[in-house]
């Protein structure tokens, strides 16, 4: 995950110079995340865990296929 708050500023940069060129708004910088970054985040690991995969959990499924609407 990106932890280098110059490279992401230089990110969000670059797609607002996108978004100006196709004549879309720019979107705002998000300081405060800049900011958080800037001054350090802790070290830490993601964890993903998507809704489908919480409800086959909880509902003690085994496939996806069992509780999802769209793949029936």
């Amino acid at each position: 995950e990106l932890q280098d708050a110059e490279e992401l500023e230089r990110r969000m940069n670059a797609d607002n110079r996108t978004r100006k060129t196709r004549g879309l708004n720019e979107v705002a910088k998000d300081e405060a995340l800049l900011a958080a970054m800037r001054q350090g985040l802790p070290q830490c690991v993601g964890v993903a865990v998507g809704l489908d995969r919480l409800v086959a959990a909880s509902l003690q499924a085994t496939s996806l296929a069992d509780i999802s609407s769209f793949l029936n």
